[in-house]
């Protein structure tokens, strides 16, 4: 078993306390100086998040983005596909016959 890295366990301790402290901000951000320091930390938490999943990151399959792109990238497309024509059907359907 691999060491754990105590600075990126702390940096992820960090960011989910900036996540508590942003999204408590949210409520009184009509304050110039909170609203200033909101757009601060929803500038950098969430890439930070990234980064640290990133960092961590080790494919352990050969064919891994092959198999990722099969279950979540092919159903969205197609979920999205059904949509647009639904979509357009509805408008046609209430905004081009009812005219």
């Amino acid at each position: 078993m691999q060491e754990r890295m105590i600075w990126l366990d702390n940096l992820k301790a960090y960011g989910i306390i900036l996540v508590i402290i942003g999204h408590s901000i949210v409520i009184t951000a009509a304050n110039d100086s909170t609203g200033m320091l909101m757009k601060l930390i929803y500038s950098f938490h969430m890439p930070l998040f990234f980064f640290i999943s990133g960092y961590l990151f080790r494919p352990n399959q050969e064919n891994y983005f092959y198999k990722k792109w099969k279950v979540l990238l092919l159903p969205y497309l197609i979920f999205q596909m059904i949509s647009v024509v639904f979509i357009n059907v509805f408008y046609y359907i209430l905004f081009v016959k009812l005219s």
